[in-house]
């Protein structure tokens, strides 16, 4: 899906996950909707790690929190 309504704003997960691949480690990255009762929908992201590295899911939250 190429847009997600998220309490009435329109999400881009391809932006979503251009932002995310500018993370140390990242390989991989993938965006997707989920159904959500409160907010319409909810941008979920699939991260896999370069080989041998690991991704801190909150320092991601935080980098992603401070860029979009």
């Amino acid at each position: 899906k190429d847009m997600l309504l998220v309490n009435g704003i329109n999400v881009y997960p391809r932006e979503i996950e251009e932002v995310i691949y500018r993370f140390p480690g990242v390989r991989e990255a993938a965006v997707v909707g989920r159904s959500d009762p409160r907010r319409g929908e909810q941008a979920v992201a699939f991260v896999a790690p370069k080989e041998g590295e690991k991704i801190d899911t909150k320092e991601l939250g935080a980098f992603l929190k401070s860029r979009l």
